[in-house]
């Protein structure tokens, strides 16, 4: 029976090499192959994640990274998430949206300060920031 070479490599001398590649299509296509590079290729795959999503998906967020498999969560360093918040802000303009409506067609001020303090947790100088309940 012959020997696969690919066996014969360290694995830290695979997870080196595995290092270099930066697209993460060929890193899925690495953990196809087989077992053994599936076992070096994950933590590679994971590292990076980009979540992206539009408006009209933005309630769906919290179930796509929800769904992400909890034995890889451990090897994800950066998490980068991308949505596109000036439509979203401009979106929740208080002409536009019914439910800010209070009695008599008045917007109450519990609306407004609520919009204010999410807008405020969501852009700081121009970058998304975490939002903390």
């Amino acid at each position: 029976m012959p020997i696969n070479m690919l066996d014969t490599l360290p694995l830290e001398v695979l997870s080196m090499i595995l290092s270099t590649i930066t697209n993460q299509r060929d890193l899925k296509q690495v953990c196809e192959v087989c077992s053994l590079l599936r076992g070096c290729a994950i933590p590679h795959l994971y590292r990076s994640v980009v979540l992206s999503t539009t408006e009209t998906e933005y309630d769906n967020l919290a179930t796509v990274v929800e769904s992400i498999p909890r034995k890889y969560v451990k090897y994800i360093r950066d998490l980068e998430l991308r949505m596109p918040i000036h439509q979203r802000i401009s979106s929740r303009c208080v002409h536009c949206v019914q439910e800010w409506r209070g009695e008599e067609n008045r917007i109450s001020a519990e609306s407004i300060y609520g919009y204010v303090r999410e807008v405020n947790h969501e852009v700081t100088d121009g970058e998304v920031s975490k939002r903390i309940p």
